[in-house]
Order: structure tokens, then sequence, then C-alpha cells
């Protein structure tokens, strides 16, 4: 596959490649030839990534050269040459950096003086940029130092003057368009009598066929059945997949290659989700071990929300493998107002709480984030700071306490590597403060895309710049329609455009670009055997075109029987699994609480499964935590104040007699009570929000006092009364908010309800829900009245009905027998509970269905009636 390398080897060629993959490939194939040859030992070969052989030759060289500065730290001082000339009118300062860099790098590669791109710089941006090009390069030259963009000159140099012995011979591999720096270091390689000579590749393939599809996914599916079907035919074929938008999205592209190749890989093993091997790194911020790590990090120098301390909580990279207990400090945090959380906050918040032994190691590690909070304010070198987060991720026990998988292992050593990194900055940032270390740490995880080396799939997914050079037995190449292929341009935005046409860069010209993507487009196709080119005819409902470069390629018959579509898809009306199993729910056991309450019969009116899942599985939705103070945050205040206003059981006459001087004291206290648990751990935003809160809960009280001295007379006989109701073996516990005694000595069961109004009955006269019904079925006396009291700031409105109150008097006389009704109602619903009723209710709309589904199936099931 590789004929050349052989004799490159043998020739002892350094063979130069284009980019470390093709590297490490070189390497793989070199050993496995030699195994094939029945060798059991051989030397290694000198197979070089580009950027590493001109770094080992700047190091192998005299110690009086000029330092090499790590990107970072150049990155650091193109951020202060910048700012030093725009001042403060910079907004983007990280992208500007890296747009410099870019231009700075390119330069250097297409040997333009920085004169002439002074000279020619017209617009602010590019003058901005050479002022700031000048101002970057007298720093350099004053410290002895030099960037990345400078080693290739360097080298050039050091060869030119024999100050590094030159290599015999070179062989260039995986270079589609050779920059003229290095052209320049091979001529002058040439002229010291080095053979330098590029790797010949086999002439294109002549199976080459065209496909077009609906869209990306089934294009992307096809792709991983073709290539399922080639390994079939040839176990031992190299196949590749190249996916011209891989750098867009590699993890929806991976999957979907994964869904034609192994149609439900989800159900298997790790071989069918690694069969995929994908040539792209991510961002070394982006894997979740070193998003935790910087996020413990932060939290030493500013508070976290819930939803970071909720990571932390529930994460295994610190404190051990066992999470029950933090889960359920992660349970109680929810409850609280979201705010800004510091060490010592939480730690005062879950001290008393921390029951389990994982909970209690999970504080010993806040405990260490507090105590190195205590000199995070002093300046240190950026290496004393590296030395001193390394000690603490070692106290958080970070990444966690079981054995690291190869992968895994690889990251911690980046990781350190990053500290290292970090450490390398002092060059150019002698002293600094945590916080700005910290900046610095995270900037360099964010910089740095990471790949882990991992075996080799049976199939290999690569960009079209991460293919060079590389040969397969069978390749596939997708998303060549006209709006991706050829590529959009990006000339560089900070340099003269006539310059970048007068030295020929890239993209300087659209015929630069279409020229450039048709000689990737010839190499991709000259990569294998067999070819398959594809493209989608529609994208975010945008109708696509072919590329005109695969024009003259015939196309494929049946392209669309290669899609294997959707396999859940095509499970649906097929899949055993879809019918119920004979295995009804059991009846309710003697000794069994059912959970919910009086929302459970509810439930089991409107659809049973919801019923038997919530109350007797106890499924429970898990509380959606919101900024400053939520919806139901402010009801439940709304319901603690009026608990404790009304906790002594007063009369209406006694109400009445509030309205006097002690009103607002009264008031004051009851709102003071139910804000005090949330107060208790606030940090300041969240103490102005209470407060506004504890404005609006005073008025709100005081206006609802006034409407109760309005009511006919009344006495108050509970307030949140606990009972147990039981009925046909099924056991309720309720809590019913309040119960007033009437003028004939008959009961008002009352219901608080905040937000948006809520009516008791419906349009027929029957309720809309069946709580307050329930709560009727369990006390033993006559109940007068049902009411709905709604409770908000703009209005405060009573929606009941009954034999003994105002409300619904039309209907009052036939009270005794509707309430008997819907009894009966409530009588029907706990039976069915209690022989498992468990039925789904096919008729409920999606949205009503969803927070279940993955239990019930609805939407199978559903599909399947149809």
């Amino acid at each position: 596959m590789y004929q050349w390398l052989s004799e490159a080897v043998e020739n002892n060629s350094i063979v130069i490649t284009a980019s470390r993959r093709l590297a490490r490939v070189l390497h793989s194939e070199y050993g496995k030839e030699q195994l094939e040859l029945g060798n059991k030992a051989w030397l290694s070969p000198n197979i070089r990534f580009l950027d590493d052989w001109l770094t080992s030759t700047v190091n192998a060289a005299a110690d009086s050269l000029p330092i090499v500065l790590a990107s970072h730290a150049s990155g650091i001082i193109w951020e202060r040459c910048l700012k030093e000339q725009a001042g403060a009118a910079l907004l983007n300062i990280g992208g500007l950096v890296r747009q410099a860099r870019q231009s700075w790098q390119r330069l250097h590669d297409w040997r333009v003086p920085l004169s002439e791109v002074s000279t020619e710089a017209r617009s602010q941006d590019e003058q901005l940029f050479a002022a700031a090009a000048r101002k970057y390069q007298e720093i350099l030259a004053d410290n002895g130092w030099i960037d990345d963009a400078q080693v290739a000159g360097i080298v050039t140099g050091l060869i030119e003057s024999r100050a590094v012995p030159a290599p015999e011979s070179v062989v260039c591999a995986g270079f589609d368009r050779l920059v003229p720096a290095v052209e320049h270091l091979f001529a002058v390689l040439t002229d010291i009598g080095c053979v330098v000579t590029a790797a010949q590749f086999d002439a294109a393939a002549e199976d080459v066929l065209v496909a077009a599809f609906d869209n990306a996914d089934a294009e992307l599916r096809a792709a991983g059945a073709w290539a399922r079907r080639q390994l079939t035919e040839n176990p031992s074929a190299i196949v590749g997949i190249i996916s011209s938008s891989l750098d867009k999205n590699a993890a929806a592209t991976e999957r979907l290659i994964r869904e034609g190749i192994a149609p439900g890989w989800q159900y298997g093993g790790a071989d069918l989700r690694t069969a995929v091997n994908t040539s792209y790194g991510r961002r070394l911020s982006d894997y979740p071990a070193i998003s935790i790590a910087l996020l413990l990090l932060q939290w030493v120098h500013r508070g976290l929300s819930f939803s970071e301390i909720s990571l932390l909580l529930r994460t295994q990279f610190i404190a051990g493998m066992e999470t029950a207990g933090r889960c359920k400090l992660e349970l109680y945090l929810r409850r609280l107002p979201d705010q800004s959380w510091s060490p010592p906050a939480i730690m005062r918040l879950f001290r008393e709480r921390a029951e389990e032994a994982d909970a209690r190691k999970w504080l010993e590690g806040a405990k260490h984030i507090s105590s190195f909070q205590a000199g995070a304010a002093e300046q240190a070198s950026p290496s004393a700071w590296a030395d001193r987060i390394n000690q603490l991720m070692l106290e958080l026990a970070w990444p966690g306490t079981r054995a690291l998988a190869s992968d895994e292992f690889q990251l911690v050593n980046r990781w350190r590597e990053l500290l290292n990194d970090l450490a390398r900055l002092e060059i150019v940032c002698p002293q600094v403060t945590f916080a700005e270390a910290c900046s610095r740490l995270a900037a360099l995880a964010r910089d740095t895309i990471y790949q882990p080396e991992t075996q080799p799939g049976v199939i290999r997914l690569l960009g079209p710049l991460e293919a060079a050079g590389m040969r397969f037995d069978r390749v596939w190449v997708a998303g060549l329609d006209a709006d991706t292929w050829p590529p959009a341009s990006h000339p560089l935005t900070l340099v003269s455009r006539q310059l970048q046409r007068q030295y020929s860069m890239p993209d300087a010209t659209p015929d630069d670009t279409l020229d450039y993507a048709r000689r990737v487009l010839k190499r991709l196709v000259s990569s294998a055997d067999r070819v398959r080119l594809s493209w989608q005819r529609t994208s975010e409902e945008a109708e696509n075109t072919a590329s005109p470069l695969i024009a003259g390629y015939a196309a494929v018959a049946h392209e669309q029987a290669m899609d294997p579509g959707w396999h859940a898809l095509n499970l649906i009306g097929t899949n055993p699994l879809e019918q119920p199993a004979d295995d009804p729910a059991p009846a309710v056991q003697r000794d069994e609480l059912v959970a919910g309450g009086a929302y459970t019969i509810q439930r089991q009116v409107s659809d049973p499964f919801s019923a038997f899942a919530h109350g007797r599985l106890r499924v429970a939705e898990l509380e959606s935590v919101a900024m400053g103070l939520s919806p139901a945050l402010r009801g439940s205040l709304i319901h603690k104040a009026l608990h404790a206003l009304f906790a002594e059981k007063p009369s209406q006459d006694e109400i009445r007699q509030w309205c006097g001087d002690g009103l607002q004291e009264r008031v004051s206290r009851a709102a003071d009570t139910a804000l005090k648990r949330y107060l208790r751990h606030a940090d300041p935003v969240l103490r102005q929000l209470l407060a506004l809160e504890r404005a609006r809960l005073l008025d709100l009280l005081e206006s609802f006092i006034a409407e109760e001295s309005k009511r006919p007379a009344f006495r108050i006989d509970n307030v949140e009364h606990e009972i147990e109701y039981q009925q046909f073996g099924v056991r309720l516990k309720l809590r019913v908010d309040r119960i007033d005694r009437l003028f004939d000595e008959s009961l008002l069961i009352a219901d608080y309800k905040t937000g948006v109004a809520k009516n008791l009955l419906n349009r027929h006269g029957d309720p809309l829900d069946l709580q307050l019904v329930v709560y009727a079925c369990a006390l033993d006396e006559s109940v007068g009245g049902l009411v709905l009291i709604n409770i908000d700031s703009r209005s405060i409105a009573y929606k009941g009905s009954g034999g003994s109150v105002a409300w619904d008097a039309k209907r009052a006389g036939q009270w005794p027998e509707r309430l008997a009704a819907w009894k009966e109602k409530v009588a029907m619903a706990m039976q069915q509970i209690a022989v498992g009723d468990a039925r789904i209710n096919l008729d409920l709309q999606s949205g009503q269905s969803r927070p279940l589904n993955i239990l019930s199936r609805f939407e199978e099931r559903r599909r399947g009636q149809r």
C-alpha cells in the first residue's frame, strides 16, 4: 500500500509528513510489513511530522540560538501588543489574537517582509495589525526569543551555515501544498547535496461512482452501510470515510456512520461503539475530567452556581466512585434558590446533612479548596501555581479513585503537560495572581486540540486534510455538494488583499480556492482502488446541487437503497418487544404506602400508568432550578407565610380585629418566618431579591386578610392538616392547606393556588381535579363546600362550590348528590389502583406523555395502533 516507504527507510531517508497522524500510520504500516516478512526486530524508521522535525533540529543546535516561545506565551505578547495599539477599543481580544497569530504564521510561511505589510496596509484593521506586528517583532528581538512561525527560517539558516548536519535524503509525504518557507528549506537541502523527493502514490482509481441522498443523515448512514459491505467482502480491507464537514460536528457524523455500519449499535458492546476511529480531536477543555478540574480551580476565586455545584456533586472524577450521599445533597440544593455558592457557604449548608461517607469525603474536598483560598490572593510565578494546582488536585482525588483506562491515563498525562505549559509562561509573566493563572490555564485547555492514541477502528473517519498522504483499499468521500465543496475561502482579514494576491497566498483569489479544492479531491480519488463520492440534495431546508468538481463521474444506480434508514424507526410495528409482556402490575400490598397523595388519584383518572409510575414506582421528576426566585419557590413562600399567619386558627372576628395597629407586625412575622430558611445561606444578590419578595408578601398578606374579612362567618379549624386515608387497601398520606368551620358547623376544604388562576369546576359543573374531593373522602365530618383560593399580587379570587357557601349558589341545593357522585369517582380510582391497574392512555398529547415515555413507550404503542 505504501510501496515507497520500505525503499525510503532502506536509503536512510528521513520521511517528513504533513501531519502527526500520517507519521503514526506510516510507523504502523512499516511495522506490519516487517512482521509479514518474518522479522522479529528492526530499527525504528525515521518518520517525523514536519513541525516536530523542525523543533528537534533547533533544540539540537548550539545554546546560543534564541529561545523558542511556547505558543500561548507568544499569544500573551500578541495580546499586549494589540492592546497597546488599540487601547480600550477592543471588544474580543481573544479572537483578534488568533487572527493576528494566523496572519503572522502565514506571512512567515510565504516569506513576506514585514515592511511590505506596513506599506500595503490600508484599512484600520490592517494598520493596527502592522503596528502590533512591528512591536511584537521588537519584543522578540530585544529578549532573544523566536516563535513557532520563525522556526522554519531558523532551521534553513542553520543548515545553510552547516551549524547542524543535513540529512542525506528526505522524502516528504502528504503535502497538498508546500509553503514557500518549506520549499526554500528543501531547496537549501538540495543545494548542499541532500536528495529531496516526494512520496509517489498510485494513479487514480478506475472504480469511482457518485451517489446523491436526500440529506446528510441519509448520506452518512449510507456511507456506513457501504463500509460494512466492503468489510464483509474483504475483512482485512482498510476502509476510509472522508467527511468534508467533519470539523463542524465530528461526534454527530460518527454516530450517523455507526448507525449505517451496525444498526442498533446502541445495544451492542464496546466493539460496536469503537468501530469508527475518528481523526478529529476535541478541545482539551471539552473532556469531562479536564472540565471538572478547571471548574474546581474556578471555585477557588469565584462562587459557583447551582448547575456547577451539581456537576461537582455528581461527578466521579473527585472524592471516589460512590455518589449516593452526594446526590442527596444535590437534591436538597435543588430546593433552594440559585445563587453564587462559595466553599465555606456550601460547607455550612451541608454540614448537618452529610450523613453518608461519600458526602463527608466530598465536603473534605470543599474544605481543601477553602484552605487553598487563603493564599490565592497573593502573586506567585506560574510554575509555583502549577505545583500548587497539582497538589490540590491530588488532595481532591482527581481524576477519581478507579483504575484508569488507556485513554484516561493519556488524558491525565496531557493535563500534566498542560501544567508544564502554564509553568513555561513564566518567561513572559514572571508573577501572576491565582485568578490570572487559572484563566491562563483555562485558555491553554481551550486552545489545545487533543485526541488520545487508540487502537484503530475497523473504519477510519477523517477530514479531507487529515487524510493527506494516506492510502485505503476503499474510500467514501461525503459532503461534495456545491455549497460545501469547494470549501468557503478564508483569506487573511488583517493583511492587504493585494499583498496576498501578490504572494499567491491561500484563498487570495477564487481561482486559488477552486484549484486547491480540485487538487485535494484528486488526491482523495487517488487514495484507493474503489471510491464513492456523495452529496446531499438538501441541507437545512435549502436545495443543493452537486459540486462541479465531481462532474464526469458515473452515478450509482438505486442510490437511495444504500441508506438503511433509522434502526429505531424500522423497528416500529415489527419489534416483538413492542407488544406488552404478559406481566401485569401487582395488586397493592398490605404494608404498601402509595405516594403522591391526592395527585395520584387524579392521575389514575387521566392516565393510570402515570399513577402507577409516580404513586407505586415512586418516579419523581427532578425540580428545575431557576435564576433568582422561581415561580414554584414564590408559591412556596406564600404557603409558608399563610401557614404562619393562621397557625393559631383564628375565627373571622379575630381576623377582622387584626386590621388595627398590629396588622403590619403580624404579617411581618409571617413573612419573616417563610423567608428565614432561605436568608440563612443567601448571598448578597439573593438577599436583595428576598427583600423585594418580602415587600410583595406583606402587600399580598394584607390584601388577603381584607378579603377574608368580607366572607360569611367562619373560623379556621385546621391548617396544613395531615391525614392518612385508606380505602380498598390503598393507603395515602394527605395534607390539606386549610379547613374552615362554617356557620352550620360543616367543613369548607380550601387549597391555596398561586400563579395562574385555576377553576374548581368545568363548564358542566364537575371538578377539573379531584384533589379536594379526595380530602372530602378522607374527612369523617360533613363537608359543606370546596374552594380553590387563587392568591396572586394582581388579584385574590375564590373558586368554589358547596351547599353552605355563597359560591356556585345556583347548584347549592344539589350539593349532597354532586359530592356523593364525585366521591364515587374517587372510590373507583382507588379500587383500580388496588388491583394494579396500569393502563396507558394513548389519547394523551405527546407533551403530556413525554416525561414517562421511556417507561411506557407511549409513542411506539400509539404508532402501532395506526
